[in-house]
């Protein structure tokens, strides 16, 4: 379904973004595969917790990150499933996401064997605000638990290039 979705214990699943930007290539025929979503990109809020999805490709149209910091965000979330050749080109983007919107980006990608048709990466991320890496997983390290601080990225919301009016 290329969906991002919130886990409450009371109300369960709540869908949060359907995947905008689909690629048709070798294997990832989304656009053949699945539906694209309404093109909404809404902040769902989580206790004190403001979050953005961007489902993986969606993460390269930086106006939606940017965005979402004006819209308060702490947090954007990039499930993926990437290939492991491109691991470094996508860390550049959770970066260049945290840097625009002033918010935390994390991400997991898929692992998928090298005998699989396209190998996956498997590299996810912690990156803060100002596009500093705080953490990375790997097939050897495959969790990382990290505290974040919300006020640090209300802070950030403040600071260049955020504050820039368009």
């Amino acid at each position: 379904m290329n969906q991002g979705f919130v886990w409450e214990s009371k109300k369960g699943y709540s869908p949060a973004h359907t995947k905008y930007y689909l690629p048709d290539e070798e294997g990832f025929w989304e656009a053949s595969w699945y539906h694209q979503g309404s093109g909404d990109f809404i902040p769902v809020q989580y206790d004190e917790l403001k979050i953005g999805f961007s489902i993986c490709t969606d993460i390269w149209f930086f106006q939606h990150a940017r965005a979402y910091g004006k819209k308060g965000v702490h947090l954007i979330a990039v499930p993926r499933a990437t290939p492991e050749g491109s691991l470094e080109t996508w860390l550049a983007g959770g970066r260049a996401a945290a840097v625009v919107s002033g918010a935390y980006c994390i991400s997991s990608n898929r692992y998928a064997l090298k005998t699989e048709n396209v190998p996956l990466g498997g590299m996810g991320w912690i990156v803060g605000p100002d596009g500093e890496v705080l953490g990375l997983t790997s097939q050897a390290a495959p969790f990382l638990t990290m505290d974040v601080d919300l006020q640090k990225a209300n802070r950030a919301k403040k600071t260049y290039p955020r504050y820039v009016r368009e």
